[in-house]
């Protein structure tokens, strides 16, 4: 079932209600669904150009890996990020950013050795490094957080 199939299907069932832009869980379907570190599924569209561009500067000029330099042209960037946000429609330009940053940084520390292209970073061949990224960072906030939790106790 398709992301958008689903949401109507929960929204029909009284699972989901719409909240301007987004979706939200119910009052009523609350004690059902575990909801914690869920994220609200955003609706309203995502202005590519400006994160494509937004992406594409935090990406060093002039870099190359196996030839190529790592700054992929805007209409390239702009194409892999509506494929991505249509495979993965639950992040957020913000997750997107700061997943970029991240990359970018830990590649510096290397001199940007084996830095990836960033339209295959994106996406390429339907696997998509930055989703990997996203996962592992939020995967890596929860854990701080456990462990905080755990030393407050």
């Amino acid at each position: 079932m398709k992301t958008v199939e689903m949401l109507q299907f929960l929204y029909d069932k009284k699972i989901l209600i719409k909240e301007g832009n987004r979706y939200v869980v119910s009052k009523t379907a609350e004690p059902f669904i575990n909801t914690s570190g869920s994220k609200t599924i955003k609706t309203s569209t995502v202005d590519i150009s400006d994160l494509a561009t937004k992406i594409r500067n935090m990406y060093p000029t002039g870099v190359r890996s196996g030839g190529f330099y790592v700054k992929s042209p805007q209409a390239d960037v702009e194409k892999k990020l509506k494929v991505f946000l249509k495979t993965y429609p639950e992040y957020t330009p913000d997750d997107i950013k700061t997943a970029v940053s991240n990359y970018v940084f830990n590649c510096s520390q290397t001199d940007y050795r084996y830095m990836k292209l960033l339209g295959y970073f994106i996406m390429k061949d339907g696997q998509s490094m930055l989703a990997a990224h996203i996962e592992n960072l939020e995967a890596a906030e929860e854990r701080e957080l456990q462990d905080f939790k755990g030393d407050a106790v």
